[in-house]
């Protein structure tokens, strides 16, 4: 139960009961007596006496389920998939396809396999 003061020898009392939230207001009318206005979900009374029932509404919000038509959730995650791969597959691809060419190369020559090719060089001149 929470209580406040609004004006002087004004209280608002708000509590919690079988009608929901309820909010009680006690004014003094000057002569001794208070008047009590009480508003909950069944409407707002004065000192007992109900003059406003709450009307009777029904929730006009659209449903939650039918925000997203069927089945593009489904594509959103397919694509998302789909791009993640891409994102990832596409460099993955070009590490292994330098790899392979590097493999394929012919290796580096040292100075002494440039020596006797050059040796065998020039012995086949003397020979021819």
């Amino acid at each position: 139960m929470q209580t406040e003061q609004a004006r002087p020898n004004v209280e608002v009392t708000t509590s919690v009961g079988q009608n929901g939230r309820v909010r009680t207001v006690t004014i003094p009318d000057g002569n001794g007596g208070v008047t009590s206005i009480v508003v909950d979900r069944s409407g707002v009374s004065v000192d007992g006496q109900m003059i406003a029932p709450a009307p009777n509404v029904t929730s006009t919000a659209p449903s939650r389920d039918r925000d997203i038509p069927p089945g593009v959730m489904e594509i959103i995650k397919t694509g998302s998939t789909g791009l993640v791969l891409i994102a990832i597959g596409i460099p993955l691809i070009r590490v292994l396809g330098r790899w392979l060419d590097r493999r394929g190369a012919a290796p580096a020559s040292t100075p002494e396999v440039l020596r006797r090719l050059a040796a065998i060089e020039t012995a086949v001149e003397t020979v021819a």
